[in-house]
């Protein structure tokens, strides 16, 4: 992207926003007539107007169908950003009525492409492939006033619906930075890259952060990776002070796969971290240079933080982890690879249960070069092929276990052949 298309995108949209009594069709004109603004925010293919849905005896039309990185198709609906989502009130707290129906419309649409003969129409039609459960993403209001995070409880936890609220200022951000992405010299960051598929195989009840990974030997500096009951996230500590980047997910019960990406990029000029979750809803945030040692983060703890003294409740079932930044291609080939295992995971030709390293309480796994190993001559770094700091999938792994026995009974550490092509620097 361009980025001076992406100022002028951010600039026409600001106007738009802060105009006064504009019309909802007014903002859906300005989607139609800037169709960056999808890729933006993650999207690889969009349809306006795609259907006519029958409501009670009325036809609703969404604003967009919108396709994601990883095959799945959203409804992309858009309201006004005067929008009130809900009373102030910290006791009692409500939707207001306009957003009731808001929420009851985007519930209509779900329902809709839970029909055979509405999903083969969309493919008679327009040659697509739509899902059976078809999330929303519902565009409204600002941020002034907005408690997203009951917001996010309330729609998907209390009334399990398959909504996103996504604020007028959540996009102006996302365009925001990516004005800074590409302004940004991210490939000459150090730093580590990776990804994770996993789950929870208990309900999560407690807000406490759960690790995935943890960079480091140190505890006052260190990056971590993980989630928990609201949310996953990456925390960069430094010196004890931390900067947290948390996006709102909530978890579904049960054992069902989930795909993290991450990246975390140090330099003099810049700190960038992305995140997103199986294929959607990128975060990509560019801050003020943070220094930590980068060799340091190359010991890395699975399943708990550096000291191994935070409970887990978490099977992964695949994980790679880079001593770099990845380029877009490099990206794009590494979440090309780990979709179609996340596909897979979900499809009933899976194995089911499905094989993973489980991490119950205190057990967890580390590399070579973390102090609590008991052979530190070898670096975590040295032993592993190529940029790669740790790889195992179900088959085995170059881990070890916190009391000193392997995950399972045939480890190994080679390159496997499913891994995408990348080339040694």
């Amino acid at each position: 992207m361009l980025i001076k298309s992406l100022k002028e995108l951010h600039e026409s949209l600001l106007a738009l926003v802060e105009a006064p009594n504009q019309k909802e069709e007014h903002y859906q004109k300005w989607f139609e007539n800037n169709r960056m603004i999808f890729s933006v925010l993650g999207f690889s293919e969009e349809i306006p107007h795609p259907c006519s849905i029958n409501i009670e005896g009325e036809a609703y039309i969404p604003d967009f169908l919108a396709r994601d990185c990883s095959g799945s198709w959203f409804v992309f609906e858009l309201k006004r950003p005067d929008i009130k989502v809900h009373t102030q009130k910290n006791r009692r707290r409500t939707f207001y009525r306009d957003f009731e129906s808001y929420i009851s419309q985007c519930n209509e649409y779900s329902l809709f492409f839970e029909e055979t003969d509405n999903r083969n129409f969309m493919k008679t039609k327009y040659g697509i492939t739509v899902q059976r459960q078809v999330h929303s993403i519902l565009v409204a209001s600002r941020d002034d006033s907005l408690d997203k995070h009951w917001v996010h409880d309330e729609i998907v936890r209390n009334r399990n619906s398959r909504i996103t609220l996504l604020t007028f200022d959540d996009i102006l951000s996302s365009i925001e930075n990516q004005i800074r992405l590409q302004e940004s010299p991210l490939l000459h960051l150090q730093g580590v890259s990776g990804a994770v598929l996993f789950s929870h195989f208990d309900p999560i009840t407690t807000p406490q952060d759960q690790y995935l990974l943890d960079f480091g030997s140190d505890p006052m500096n260190k990056v971590s990776v993980g989630f928990n009951a609201n949310s996953v996230f990456v925390d960069i500590t430094i010196k004890g002070k931390c900067v947290s980047t948390r996006r709102p997910f909530l978890f579904v019960l049960g054992n069902k796969p989930n795909l993290l990406y991450f990246r975390v990029g140090l330099s003099d000029l810049c700190t960038h971290i992305s995140l997103s979750m199986n294929g959607t809803e990128s975060i990509d945030r560019v801050f003020d240079p943070m220094h930590i040692k980068t060799e340091s983060i190359h010991n890395i703890v699975f399943g708990s933080d550096v000291m191994m003294k935070t409970p887990a409740s978490s099977i992964m079932y695949e994980v790679i982890v880079y001593a770099c930044i990845l380029d877009h291609k490099e990206k794009e080939q590494l979440l090309s690879y780990f979709n179609q295992r996340y596909q897979y995971y979900l499809s009933p030709l899976a194995i089911h249960p499905l094989p993973g390293i489980l991490f119950d309480g205190l057990k967890s796994l580390y590399t070579p070069g973390h102090p609590f190993s008991t052979d530190k001559k070898i670096s975590g770094k040295s032993i592993l092929s190529n940029k790669m700091l740790g790889w195992y999938d179900a088959a085995g792994g170059n881990l070890t276990l916190s009391d000193g026995s392997t995950p399972l009974p045939a480890p190994y550490l080679a390159q496997p052949k499913a891994m995408p092509p990348y080339s040694s620097n």
